[in-house]
């Protein structure tokens, strides 16, 4: 392997992790935001505006850095993408990479989390009010290995 082969493998390697992070918190971010809808729909049934408004605005914040997420994730599976067509550019196989999450994906495969993801993100596309919805409602394509995490 070449030192730029190399250091293309090291920034796919770091950009994995990062988008890896930034895909857990948005599973996170889901499940409050699921909390608190729940907790929203308590206050409407009992009518208590107080609670509603608190609620409603902790909701709108937690959807918008769950979109702020989603965009940062977004854009790191598109350079991964680009990252790895320069490896393969480069004559050598992204496939092949071992990056630091391989021992996490086993652990990921027992845990419900990364399965249930595009589920998790029906809050996403659904929710009008938020502004987000999937990558290809506002225009940009998916693809690549990333991208499917996202979709």
């Amino acid at each position: 392997m070449t030192s730029s082969t190399e250091d293309l493998t090291s920034q796919i390697r770091q950009l994995d992790r990062k988008f890896r992070r930034a895909c857990d918190q948005i599973l996170l971010l889901n499940n409050q935001i699921e909390d608190l809808q729940t907790r929203y729909d308590r206050a409407m049934k009992a009518n208590r505006r107080s609670f509603r408004y608190s609620l409603r605005l902790r909701l709108a914040t937690l959807e918008g850095v769950r979109n702020m997420f989603y965009e940062y994730a977004s854009r790191c599976a598109d350079e991964l993408e680009e990252l790895q067509n320069q490896l393969i550019e480069a004559g050598e196989d992204p496939d092949e990479l071992e990056t630091d999450d391989d021992n996490d994906n086993a652990d990921r495969s027992n845990n419900d989390d990364n399965e249930n993801f595009a589920d998790d993100n029906e809050h996403f596309s659904d929710n009008d009010d938020s502004g987000g919805g999937s990558k290809e409602t506002r225009g940009l394509p998916l693809s690549g290995s990333h991208s499917e995490l996202l979709s």
